[in-house]
């Protein structure tokens, strides 16, 4: 039997996009060796392809690690998502899970997260959210 895409006749459309997460309080040298083994790599390979658009979350812990270790690498991804060729995905800058925080501390966490992503991502605003599996329970 053919394949959606076949029978509607539509393109298929496929969503790449990368989960770049480190938690609150994690080690320097952690840090420093995912930004220079994988973060880094990643994201400077996949924009000499020209493998975009992509998708892109970077949780706020790391943020913060990035502007007081690696502003270039933010600035590179500033760069990148103004182009319009990454896109950047909002979750709770702490990384809670959403679903289990009041909705003020919700919209906060989310607002700081779109307030930081502005001012490092050359004033792209960031539209959509990343929601931690486990977590479409009804929220309070």
């Amino acid at each position: 039997m053919p394949t959606g895409a076949a029978v509607s006749g539509q393109p298929l459309r496929f969503v790449f996009g990368l989960h770049l997460h480190q938690p609150v309080g994690n080690f320097d040298h952690v840090m420093a060796d995912h930004v220079r083994d994988v973060y880094r790599p990643i994201i400077e390979r996949t924009a000499a392809a020209g493998f975009f658009p992509l998708t892109l979350h970077v949780s706020g812990p790391l943020l913060e690690w990035l502007e007081q270790h690696d502003t270039s690498w933010l600035d590179l991804i500033g760069r990148l998502a103004a182009d319009g060729r990454l896109e950047l995905l909002l979750a709770g800058f702490d990384e809670p899970i959403l679903a289990s925080l009041p909705r003020p501390d919700r919209l906060e966490q989310i607002a700081r997260m779109r307030e930081y992503l502005k001012r490092r991502g050359h004033g792209v605003v960031a539209h959509r959210a990343r929601v931690a599996a486990g977590a479409r329970g009804r929220p309070r």
